[in-house]
C-alpha cells in the first residue's frame, strides 16, 4: 500500500502482476491444451473450458505462477482459441427402415383375410352391387388419411394424441361410407353390407394404428372359419350373417376398448412405443385391413 502524493486520505492497492514468461521457455498451456484436447475441442463457449478447469482444481496460484495468466477466465479463452473445434459424431441412430418380417407376414394375413367376407355372404347381395363400391371407396380413402393422421400424432404426442384422433375420425368415415352407399344403392342388403365393411375397416384402422394386430387377427376367425367350410357345406342366409357380424362386433370391441385404454393414460406414451411406427417407416404397408 502507497499514499498517493499531496493526499493523507487516499490509499492505493498495487495488485502484483504475473510474472512474464521468458520468450525462450516452452509455454505451459500447450501440455494444458493437449490434455485437454478434447474438452476444448468439443466445447461451444470458453465457460466450459472455465468450469472443466475449476472442477480439475486449478488455483489461483498456479494460474499466475505457472501459466502466467490473469485469471482462469483468460486461460479458457486462450484454450478456446487454440484447440480447434473437433465436435464428436453422433452415435448411430436406430434403423427408421428395420422391421420385423413377421409383422409384415401378420399384416399381409390381415390385408387379405378380410376378402373372404365377399365370397362367404355373396349369397346376401344382390346383383348390383354398385353401392358396395362406392361405400368401399369412401371408406378405403377416408381410412387411409386418418391412418396418416393417426400416425402423426402418435409420433408426436403418444397413443393419448393418436386415440382422441381416432376417435373424432373413425365414426365420421362409417357415417360418410354408408351414406355414399345408402345414396347410390337405396334401402336394402347392399346398405347393410356396406354399412357393415366401414365399420370393419373403421375398426382395422383403429387396432392397426395403435398395435394391435393380434386382436385385429381374432376377430377375423369367424369369417375366416366360415369360407373355409364353403368346399365342404355352404352355410345359409342365417350363419353367414351371425359370422360376419361376430368379426365386425370383435373388431369394433377391441377397437373401442383400446381408444378407452388409450385415453385413460396419464401421459403421452413416447413416440414408437407401444404401437406400429408410420407407415413411411415401416418396411410394410400399414392400410387398413380389408382394402
Amino acid at each position: 500500500m502507497v499514499n498517493r502524493p499531496g493526499d493523507d486520505r487516499t490509499v492505493l492497492l498495487r495488485l502484483p502482476t504475473p510474472p512474464q514468461r521468458p520468450t525462450w521457455a516452452d509455454d505451459p498451456l500447450d501440455e494444458l491444451a493437449e490434455r485437454l484436447a478434447d474438452v476444448c475441442g468439443a466445447a461451444v463457449h470458453p465457460d466450459e473450458i472455465a468450469a472443466v478447469l475449476e472442477s480439475d482444481g486449478l488455483t489461483h496460484q498456479q494460474i499466475t505462477t505457472r501459466y502466467s495468466r490473469r485469471d482462469l477466465f483468460a486461460i479458457a479463452e486462450e484454450l478456446y482459441t487454440r484447440v480447434p473445434r473437433r465436435f464428436p459424431d453422433p452415435g448411430p441412430g436406430p434403423d427408421p427402415w428395420r422391421t420385423s418380417p413377421w409383422q409384415c407376414l401378420l399384416r399381409g394375413m390381415l390385408f387379405g383375410l378380410p376378402g373372404l367376407a365377399y365370397l362367404l355372404g355373396a349369397g346376401l347381395l344382390p346383383g348390383r352391387v354398385t353401392g358396395l363400391a362406392a361405400s368401399a371407396l369412401v371408406a378405403w380413402a377416408w381410412n387411409q388419411a386418418l391412418a396418416h393422421r393417426a400416425y402423426v400424432r402418435l409420433a408426436a404426442g403418444g397413443r393419448r394424441a393418436a386415440a382422441r384422433c381416432l376417435l373424432l375420425g373413425a365414426p365420421a368415415g362409417v357415417t360418410a361410407a354408408a351414406a355414399a352407399a345408402l345414396a347410390v344403392s337405396g334401402a336394402g342388403a347392399a346398405p347393410a353390407f356396406a354399412a357393415g365393411e366401414a365399420l370393419y375397416l373403421a375398426a382395422a384402422t383403429v387396432l392397426l394404428v395403435l398395435g394391435r394386430e393380434q386382436h385385429l387377427l381374432i376377430a377375423l376367425v369367424p369369417t375366416a372359419a366360415g369360407a373355409a367350410c364353403i368346399p365342404l357345406w355352404h352355410p345359409g342366409p342365417v350363419p353367414v350373417a351371425v359370422l360376419l357380424l361376430a368379426t365386425v362386433a370383435a373388431a369394433a370391441l377391441s377397437a373401442v376398448r383400446e381408444i378407452v385404454r388409450s385415453l385413460r393414460t396419464t401421459s403421452s406414451a413416447a413416440p414408437g412405443t407401444p404401437g406400429s411406427p408410420p407407415p413411411s417407416r415401416t418396411g410394410c404397408s400399414a392400410w387398413p385391413a380389408g382394402r
